[in-house]
C-alpha cells in the first residue's frame, strides 16, 4: 500500500507513528496509557494500538495503567470478540478531559462531518 500523495510506504507511516510516540512517551513520561484498541474497526486506530503495546511493553517498569478503548465499535457483533479475547470492559470518567477531546475532535472536520 501507498499513501500516494505523499508517496510514503504503509511501513514507513507505521515507522514514523512509532518514532513520534516514543519521543512523546519519552517527553511526558506517564504513569498511564490510554490508547485505541487494537480490535477496533478502524486501520488507523488498530496502527496506533499496535505502536503504543510495543512501546508500552518497553516501559513497563515506568507504567501503572496500558488501557486500550475501542473508538468505531458500534457493531454490536463486534462485542463478541471481547469474549474471544476474554477482555475486561471497565468504565473510566473522562470529565476533566472532555472540553480537550471536543476540541481535539472539532480539529478534524472529517471526524464531525457524515
Amino acid at each position: 500500500m501507498c499513501f500516494c500523495a505523499l508517496r510514503i510506504s504503509d511501513c514507513r507511516i507505521r515507522q514514523l507513528l512509532r518514532e513520534r510516540l516514543a519521543a512523546t512517551l519519552d517527553d511526558f513520561k506517564p504513569d498511564e496509557m490510554f490508547v485505541s484498541s487494537m480490535i477496533d474497526s478502524h486501520p488507523d486506530h488498530r496502527a496506533l494500538a499496535e505502536a503504543a503495546r510495543e512501546l508500552a511493553q518497553a516501559r513497563a517498569q515506568r507504567l501503572r495503567g496500558f488501557y486500550e478503548y475501542p473508538v468505531w465499535f458500534w457493531d454490536r457483533r463486534l462485542w463478541r470478540i471481547r469474549d474471544l479475547f476474554d477482555l475486561q470492559v471497565r468504565i473510566v470518567r473522562m470529565d476533566e478531559f472532555r472540553l480537550r477531546k471536543r476540541e481535539a475532535i472539532a480539529a478534524y472536520r472529517s471526524q464531525i462531518q457524515i
